[in-house]
């Protein structure tokens, strides 16, 4: 059976950012790392769809219920890496393993988002970078949607947000300047059930996820999305290889 080992975000000011250099199109100007996924629309590439797609609390949710389009992100997708491995990797950001061909069974999604923006101090985003592994177990949230795809993924998949450290194992790895969560998608029995399906559709997929911080008091709110990335048919023959 094959399944998703890890989905690994790395978030940060400056993750894998060489120093600005002038231009102002865009972090892809001033980006010295690429992955194995190209940006694009076409099979095996990735992009970032449109951020109102997400649905947050706004600012008066503990008084109306109501969820809002979200805005732009904090973070801009990077660069995204598919691989396969014959072991659990772990902390890829601090050391990214060379890529060599074998035959491996597990697989994982690499997502890096980088911002140019402040971090404020007291902020949510600034607490869940610099509080304990429990604060952040609560609050890291993951929204999914299948815009095109099979019904019965689409079903199983769903788009409600999950806070993923109270359904999967997780881990942070935080260095200068980033923060990495390693997402253990083979933790929970019903995840590992819906990834299997997925993994049956998956050459056929487009898949949306975006990542928010719930805010869980006034003064937390509006949620902001972190960032946000749109896989087109990945191919599960073409995941790089690797070995630690």
């Amino acid at each position: 059976m094959h399944l998703l080992n890890l989905l690994r975000v790395a978030f940060g000011p400056y993750v894998y950012v060489a120093a600005y250099n002038g231009h102002s199109d865009g972090l892809q100007k001033w980006c010295s790392f690429s992955g194995t996924l190209s940006r694009g629309v076409g099979r095996n590439s990735v992009s970032e769809p449109d951020s109102s797609l997400f649905k947050l609390r706004g600012k008066r949710y503990l008084r109306d219920g109501l969820l809002v389009a979200a805005e732009e992100p904090i973070f801009k997708l990077v660069a995204a890496d598919w691989y396969k491995s014959k072991d659990k990797l772990d902390n890829v950001s601090s050391s990214l393993p060379s890529q060599v061909p074998h035959s491996g069974h597990y697989y994982s999604l690499v997502f890096y988002f980088a911002t140019r923006t402040k971090i404020l101090e007291g902020s949510l985003l600034h607490q869940f970078i610099h509080k304990d592994d429990n604060f952040r177990n609560q609050r890291l949230l993951l929204l999914p949607s299948v815009p095109e795809g099979s019904w019965i993924v689409r079903q199983a998949v769903g788009s409600r947000a999950v806070v993923l450290g109270q359904i999967l194992d997780c881990s942070y790895h935080k260095g200068k300047n980033y923060i990495e969560v390693d997402v253990n998608m083979g933790s929970s029995g019903i995840v590992r059930g819906v990834m299997s399906i997925v993994f049956g559709y998956i050459s056929a997929l487009v898949v949306d996820m975006g990542f928010s911080l719930r805010a869980e008091s006034e003064s937390e709110l509006p949620e902001e999305l972190l960032g946000a990335v749109r896989c087109f048919r990945l191919d599960l023959s073409t995941a790089a290889n690797l070995e630690r």
